[in-house]
């Protein structure tokens, strides 16, 4: 599905729900002439990997995704045409008191179909709300297929504004465009495409508009120095890819796998991939500037020089190379808003980050375990439950005295 500029601009949720709304109209074996598909959406989770840290700005976060919960239902409700029901929100509330309880995130399939079943749901939506800084939010939408488990689609819209400003325009634009959808399933295919036929399908696009490379095996190819802007690279097979000097502005690679892909110079400025597989990857050099890496394997790839500005919420980077990286905040250098690196939770045991800028990086239970800190810089880094046995080099590091919660990190010399 190709949308003008300012239409994807205007809605991130809404836009979202209006493709997934595809994999709604028909389940695999199912008939459109039944009885409407029960439909049941979940509370968006929100996040916030931007530098702000107090009482206020959380509740407003909570606010923000309260506000994109709302109007993703009232789309669904107004964009539904008979062909789903919505479960009832009080019913929505109870379920998740009674099974979101085993599960530390209800945006991610196996809560959700927990929920769904207790709901007696064909399909549930669940998705998260990530502020990058004030003006760049991130949005993904998903919805599960109940009965198999599976994620039927999903899709990550980023939106650059005021997000309150936009949430009217968004809900208009979303209700006049999920009614002219069609019901079916989103066809993924699973061929492994030539570089030739990926060049036809980027030529047929004449540079507008997303191009959909989902779900297909792209393992292997020579790709550098192609424009994949926005492309639709979620769940493809980009194995041994050499996407070197590739730009991926923008480009969902949710659950793509990259792994020993060459990635050098590569462009993955306001691109999601989200659990994506990029072990062995080498990104030296790449630019990952409000790129959302949320548990993404990046288990022993080479990150030399590479500028990092993202989400790396309980991402693995064991035994990764981030000699000479900057992940540091930028002030001077922020028009957009302040944005700094989230590594929550991320696995960094063995890592090498010599050289490494790691100013006002939220390094929050984090494991650094046996990683190497020689002359890497953690001024102002948030160490709080940080994870610091066997640290090589740390008599070497600068900005330690500045550095907040410290004496909350789990550290041994």
């Amino acid at each position: 599905m190709r949308l003008r500029a300012d239409v994807r601009r205007a809605c991130y949720a809404w836009l979202g729900v209006s493709v997934l709304a595809i994999t709604l109209g028909a389940a695999p074996g199912r008939s459109q002439s039944t009885e409407p598909m029960l439909v049941a959406v979940l509370d968006l989770e929100t996040e916030d990997a931007s530098a702000a840290d107090d009482a206020a700005s959380r509740e407003a976060l909570i606010g923000i995704g309260k506000a994109a919960t709302d109007a993703l239902r009232n789309a669904f409700r107004l964009g539904a045409g008979g062909a789903y029901t919505l479960v009832d929100e009080r019913a929505i509330a109870a379920a998740l008191s009674d099974e979101g309880s085993a599960f530390p995130d209800c945006s991610q399939p196996d809560c959700a179909r927990a929920i769904g079943r207790a709901l007696g749901a064909q399909r549930v939506i669940a998705g998260t709300v990530t502020k990058i800084s004030t003006i760049i939010w991130f949005v993904t939408i998903r919805a599960i297929d109940v009965e198999s488990g599976q994620v039927a689609g999903e899709v990550p819209i980023e939106l650059k504004g005021d997000i309150s400003e936009l949430l009217p325009k968004g809900m208009a634009a979303l209700a006049r465009w999920i009614n002219r959808m069609p019901a079916g399933e989103i066809a993924r295919g699973s061929s492994h495409l030539t570089r030739d036929q990926v060049l036809e399908r980027l030529a047929a696009a004449g540079g507008e508009g997303a191009v959909d490379f989902s779900g297909l095996n792209l393992a292997g190819l020579d790709l550098s120095g192609l424009s994949l802007r926005e492309a639709d690279l979620s769940r493809a097979d980009l194995t041994g890819a050499d996407l070197s000097g590739a730009d991926l502005f923008g480009a969902n690679l949710t659950g793509a796998s990259l792994a020993a892909a060459n990635l050098r110079r590569t462009t993955f400025d306001v691109s999601v991939l989200r659990d994506a597989n990029l072990a062995g990857a080498d990104l030296a050099g790449a630019s990952l500037y409000a790129t959302i890496l949320e548990r993404a394997d990046l288990t022993e790839a080479v990150l030399t020089d590479a500028r990092i500005i993202g989400v790396l919420i309980d991402a693995k980077l064991t035994r990764a190379t981030l000699e000479g990286a900057n992940l540091g905040a930028d002030p001077g250098n922020q028009p957009m808003g302040l944005m700094r690196t989230d590594l929550t939770g991320a696995d960094l045991t063995g890592a090498d980050l010599v050289g490494a800028n790691l100013a006002k990086v939220d390094l929050t239970r984090a494991n650094l375990t046996g990683a190497d800190l020689t002359r890497a810089d953690l001024s102002y880094a948030d160490l709080r439950g940080a994870i610091l046995r066997s640290v090589r080099g740390l008599d070497a590091v600068h900005g330690l005295e500045t550095a907040k919660n410290l004496d909350q990190a789990i550290l041994n010399r």
